[in-house]
């Protein structure tokens, strides 16, 4: 190829691959801040479902201790550790349990 043909080969080339990545930076430019956004409120709305569980569970424990608890602390060890180990919360409520 002679130089001629090589210098108008990349004048041609040149600016397409400078248009091709200013149109990819516009687009992350664009579409950057929506994804963020969407990430944002994602989040938000996904540890105000934890919190809101988190407070439905413990409001089932303090209903529920007074009649799940007593199996849980007549049981040995092991039927702890293999039985009754979905009552684990109860020792939380050891306390509050009567004598």
């Amino acid at each position: 190829m002679s130089k001629s043909r090589s210098i108008s080969a990349a004048l041609i080339t040149l600016p397409i691959g400078a248009f091709g990545i200013y149109a990819i930076g516009v687009a992350v430019m664009a579409i950057g801040p929506a994804i963020w956004g969407s990430l944002s409120d994602h989040l938000d709305k996904r540890n105000a479902n934890i919190s809101r569980v988190a407070q439905i569970e413990q409001d089932g424990r303090d209903l529920a201790y007074a009649s799940a608890c007593p199996a849980y602390f007549e049981a040995s060890f092991m039927d702890k550790l293999i039985g009754y180990r979905h009552l684990s919360w109860c020792t939380d409520y050891a306390d509050k349990m009567p004598k």
